[in-house]
């Protein structure tokens, strides 16, 4: 079996740790509210030790987390107790690291920057979402915008994705006459080369 674990802080500020263990199908085993605990190596290796006692430590052949330090350090240490058991780097997360690499090089990381500012500038307004909606409705065609979450590498490719299916109604509204957008926003639509960087 795999032990799967990912802590992070929930909406009120909480600590927390999930545990899935796959056999492998994954199953959700537990929801650990780490209160005032820190974070700690040791602390964690407590508590993954726990969690293999419960569902017997000899069945366990693998410990799966993220790149933080911390858990690196835990996994060194349950090593020490359960030296058969094998620590890898959540797929995930690496991937997550190595997509925000990527969007941290000059070219990509602007015309993201752009994209983002053109989305917000749309959603901020009613007035230009109200329009947007209508002519979204006359085309039958588009979908709601949706901006990228920092935490999340392929919410990037699905707001620019977001963009290109709405390509047609947002063309249709930068050359509406009555619209009031800002130039930015105005030009990066009648541009074709934006238009064209959103297609994947």
């Amino acid at each position: 079996m795999h032990l799967q674990l990912d802590g992070w802080s929930n909406i009120n500020n909480e600590g927390v740790i999930n545990f899935i263990i796959s056999k492998p199908e994954p199953v959700f085993v537990e929801s650990l509210n780490t209160e005032q605990n820190r974070h700690t190596s040791e602390y964690l290796r407590e508590e993954i030790l726990k969690v293999m006692r419960t569902y017997r430590e000899d069945k366990f052949v693998v410990v799966i987390g993220d790149n933080a330090r911390n858990i690196q350090k835990t996994f060194q240490l349950v090593k020490e107790v359960q030296p058969h058991d094998v620590p890898l780097n959540c797929a995930a997360h690496t991937i997550n690291l190595l997509a925000h690499d990527v969007l941290k090089c000059e070219g990509f990381n602007n015309f993201i920057k752009l994209c983002i500012d053109v989305i917000k500038s749309i959603k901020k307004s009613q007035v230009l979402g109200s329009k947007l909606q209508q002519i979204l409705k006359l085309k039958k065609s588009g979908e709601k915008f949706k901006l990228p979450c920092c935490t999340r590498w392929g919410s990037y490719l699905t707001s620019l994705r977001s963009l290109k299916n709405t390509k047609a109604a947002l063309l249709a509204l930068a050359i509406e006459e009555n619209t009031v957008m800002s130039n930015d926003t105005k030009a990066a639509l009648l541009d074709d080369n934006f238009c064209n960087r959103t297609v994947f």
